[in-house]
């Protein structure tokens, strides 16, 4: 689905102003990353560069292949020399001569600017640290991915092992400052960061049986829903006429101590949480005023508590 290019500024300033009232922790991918993605998309940064503007019908968000365009910039010019650009003054000579053809070279030289200094949200990537070697060995796992339907998921994932123990399936403790990373262990996350939860968890104990899963989270944002979008069947359409940005998360982990369900597009887990641990699972919607009413009432139909905050547009 493209955006006419004179709905594309307001569709991604709505966007960024439910990210930022959402204020995701670090158990989504990061903000920064997403307000630096959408702000590289704007017109006002980068004009035509990265059009056109496509977005997809069911989710909302800014589709694959336009997210895609500002990382394949980025990395064209990853280690070329930022002298070798235009000079304002040749800026200013391109679009005294031929307008357009200037404005062109200014966007991309101010687009070039910005894609040497920042970090884009990634296609995918997959992050290990040792958390601790003492007493226990504790790693964690970060994965995180620009999913086809436009999502952005981050999968987090604690596992122990015993006292001294170096090999936890596919991550290998040389040293202190050393991980060795089985290459399958992101293709893992990648092919199971869709299934139900629990689909994911099993899928990582097969390839950690001398280790224990602590903790497991995964988190999304998206979709955004405004009028256009086709909502998933059940949803009422009265939630197709303002402006709802959704985050959601489902944790499993020791540290929650009350199991809770609080998302009105998931069904309750059926399974039976381990001993010792707690279940997580919510959805948090930024919403325009108009749609708070709304999204309240649904909420009280799918029994689940509503956490909502409003989704304040810059003027």
């Amino acid at each position: 689905m493209k955006l006419a290019a004179n709905r594309v500024a307001s569709y991604l300033e709505a966007l960024k102003s439910g990210l930022q009232s959402l204020a995701p922790n670090n158990d989504f991918v990061p903000l920064r990353e997403c307000l630096a993605h959408l702000t590289l998309l704007s017109p006002d940064t980068s004009g035509a560069l990265f059009g056109p503007a496509e977005i997809h019908r069911e989710s909302g968000m800014p589709g694959y292949i336009w997210m895609e365009r500002p990382l394949a910039e980025q990395a064209m010019i990853e280690g070329t020399d930022p002298a070798s650009d235009p000079s304002p003054q040749q800026i200013k000579r391109a679009i005294e001569l031929d307008a357009t053809l200037g404005q062109r070279m200014q966007f991309r030289q101010q687009s070039h600017s910005i894609l040497r200094r920042i970090d884009l949200l990634p296609r995918t990537r997959l992050n290990v640290v040792l958390k601790r070697l003492k007493g226990e060995t504790i790693v964690t796992a970060t994965y995180d991915r620009m999913e086809p339907m436009g999502y952005w998921v981050r999968i987090r994932l604690d596992l122990r092992g015993a006292v001294g123990q170096t090999l936890l399936g596919p991550v290998t403790i040389a040293d202190r400052t050393k991980l060795i990373i089985d290459p399958g262990f992101e293709h893992l996350f990648t092919r199971y960061s869709q299934t139900p939860f629990w689909g994911l968890k099993q899928a990582i104990e097969e390839v950690t049986p001398v280790s224990e899963i602590i903790r497991l989270s995964r988190s999304q944002l998206g979709p955004f829903w405004f009028p256009g979008i086709s909502l998933p069947s059940g949803v009422p359409q009265a939630l197709n006429t303002g402006l709802i940005l959704h985050s959601s998360l489902q944790l499993l982990g020791e540290e929650v101590t009350h199991s809770s369900h609080a998302d009105p597009l998931l069904p309750a887990a059926t399974e039976r949480v381990p001993d010792g641990f707690g279940w997580f699972q919510q959805r948090r919607f930024a919403a325009s005023p108009n749609m708070e009413q709304a999204l309240r009432q649904w909420c009280i139909h799918q029994e689940v508590p509503c956490a909502m905050v409003s989704l304040n547009r810059r003027s």
